[in-house]
């Protein structure tokens, strides 16, 4: 069943004085169809929020329903954002290089006194956890979370601590090759926490990000408010139950946020308003090591040549949410694109987006 438009809800926006919101919408509606069932069908989400932003057009679009039988969805809907966290979490560490306090190539060797691993005799550095070039495995292999879909729910510091004193031998020597890892930039998020002395990842991201940008709903715990606000998630078809992950591990995936505060956080790359974020971001906007085909990595964050443009993106995907973000820095562009079910590739969509937006005036 095909959701339609929705409405094109959207909240808190500006938009060109040439009604550029409804002929977007326009084109929208046909773009995210193909994803959406509002009757909850397997590999389709019931809710799509796209958030663009560009020096012409902001604004959010909607598109189905929350959850079957919900309401339609718009900025202030919540999802969970997945690996997204990850760019926080690369933004973070740009912020603490940029400030003086961490180099890119410091060993997390002094974190973990009790032993951190090392290969051919080359320790870990930040910048291997932050390009996924550690060699260390995706997740913990020694460890059996017990709670279903959240392979991380109540990994605790002693956890960690005894993967890296040896649990968790590494694939490769570190730095040598790409190698996704979310036990490695959970270790990033954790590393960063502990030498900024702060409680929680997300005291530490409200400190740097979320405070200074006036951000109120990025958070792991919702309040009971946000919670009547959160959008459903689905896992091949069925509700899916809540992503879980253990502090040390929380700046892998832990963060929920809505389109209209992910929007702010990616327009913080190119805002003079907040000199030390965007500075923060240069650093981990820039090409470091290669990641694949055609595309390098950043802090967390890929770089590739997209359509004679550059595009820095990621996606997350938890079990009953998928997320990408897409930044183009030369047209001070960005997009969010929140689904709210697991397994959607939303690449395309978003590039659709993005190319749609720089597309000459006619």
């Amino acid at each position: 069943m095909d959701a339609g438009t929705g409405g094109g809800s959207g909240d808190g926006g500006t938009t060109d004085p040439a009604g550029g919101v409804a002929g977007f919408d326009a084109w929208l509606g046909p773009q995210v169809a193909p994803l959406i069932d509002v009757t909850g069908a397997a590999g389709k989400a019931t809710a799509v929020v796209v958030g663009v932003s560009t020096p012409a057009l902001r604004h959010v679009f909607g598109h189905g329903m929350t959850k079957v039988g919900g309401a339609a969805p718009g900025g202030t809907t919540l999802f969970e954002i997945g690996s997204v966290t990850k760019v926080y979490t690369g933004v973070l560490l740009g912020r603490s290089v940029g400030a003086g306090d961490l180099a890119l190539g410091d060993l997390i060797n002094p974190y973990f006194p009790l032993g951190a691993p090392s290969r051919n005799g080359t320790s870990i550095s930040l910048l291997d956890l932050a390009t996924h070039s550690s060699g260390l495995p995706d997740f913990d292999p020694g460890y059996v979370s017990g709670v279903p879909m959240s392979p991380g729910a109540n990994y605790g510091e002693e956890d960690l601590a005894a993967c890296m004193a040896g649990g968790c031998p590494l694939a490769f020597t570190p730095g040598a090759r790409a190698q996704y890892s979310n036990l490695g930039s959970g270790t990033l998020g954790h590393i960063l926490r502990k030498r900024a002395q702060r409680p929680t990842y997300l005291a530490l991201v409200s400190q740097e990000i979320l405070a200074p940008l006036q951000l109120t709903d990025t958070t792991v715990v919702l309040s009971a408010e946000q919670q009547s606000r959160m959008a459903q998630g689905y896992a091949n078809g069925s509700p899916a139950p809540p992503i879980q992950i253990g502090e040390p591990l929380a700046g892998a995936g832990a963060l929920r946020s809505t389109a209209l505060d992910v929007l702010r956080f990616l327009e913080s790359s190119f805002d003079a308003s907040t000199p030390a974020l965007a500075a923060a971001w240069q650093l981990a906007l820039e090409p470091r090591r290669p990641a694949g085909p055609n595309m390098m990595i950043g802090l967390q964050v890929a770089v590739e040549t997209t359509n004679g443009k550059t595009v820095c993106s990621k996606g997350g995907n938890t079990p009953g949410f998928s997320s990408y973000v897409f930044i183009t820095p030369s047209q001070r562009a960005a997009v969010v694109v929140l689904a709210n079910s697991g397994g959607l590739n939303l690449k395309p969509l978003g590039l659709a987006v993005l190319d749609r937006l720089h597309a000459p005036a006619p």
